[in-house]
This record gives structure tokens, C-alpha cells and sequence, in this order.
């Protein structure tokens, strides 16, 4: 077996194992930065919530994620979560910290705030 096939398992093994587990045990995990590999953590959050339940945490990760590959990657996961055609900003402008990134950061804000509200409300 290749490197690449045993990475696919890696994934497939982690994803089976965290769908399992309840939706609070995975956004504790978002929350904590307590993930080995995020693309599955994601997977499984999308197929456990609505966007009203991982909207605020896929959020509030992009915001504190150091990590570019790992801030993209919930930009993904939360714009393909609220599937609006409003929101021009896409995963990649997550990329790095320029300047575009505070006003790419509030435009998806606002259309958070639109599909679901402020967070804790």
C-alpha cells in the first residue's frame, strides 16, 4: 500500500469514528483546535448540523486559526453550508491576512448574521 492510500484510510478510518460521536463532542473538538486531521472533523460536522448549529463555531475558528490551509478549509465548510448566492467571498481570499481579508471576514459576518441571526441570540 502507498502513502496515498494509507493517508485515504487514515481519513475514511477518522471520519467513521467521528460521525459516530455527538454533534456537541465535535464542535468541543472545533472549538479546542483538537482535530489531527480537519477535512473529516468538517465532513462529519456538516452531516451532523444545520448551518444555525455550526454557523457561529466554523466562524469563530476561521477567526483564531493561525493554520492558512486549516482557516480555508472552514471558510469552505461554512460557505458551503449556508449555500448563498449573496456572499461573493470565496475559500481561497482565506488564504492570507491582507487587507482584503477584514472585509472579506465581515462580509461573511453579515451574511451569517443574515441566514441565522447574531451569534447568541
Amino acid at each position: 500500500m502507498d502513502w496515498k492510500q494509507r493517508l485515504e484510510n487514515r481519513h475514511t478510518e477518522e471520519f467513521g469514528e467521528l460521525v459516530k460521536r455527538p454533534q456537541s463532542d465535535l464542535l468541543d473538538m472545533l472549538n479546542d483546535g483538537n482535530y489531527r486531521v480537519l477535512g473529516s472533523l468538517l465532513k462529519a460536522l456538516s452531516l451532523h448540523g444545520s448551518i444555525k448549529d455550526i454557523g457561529w463555531p466554523l466562524y469563530n475558528a476561521i477567526v483564531r486559526e493561525e493554520n492558512d490551509s486549516n482557516r480555508v478549509a472552514c471558510a469552505r465548510a461554512l460557505i458551503e453550508s449556508m449555500c448563498s448566492i449573496k456572499l461573493k467571498v470565496q475559500p481561497f481570499q482565506f488564504l492570507e491576512k491582507t487587507d482584503e481579508y477584514a472585509s472579506n471576514l465581515e462580509a461573511l459576518r453579515n451574511e451569517l448574521i443574515r441566514k441565522i441571526g447574531a451569534e447568541n441570540e
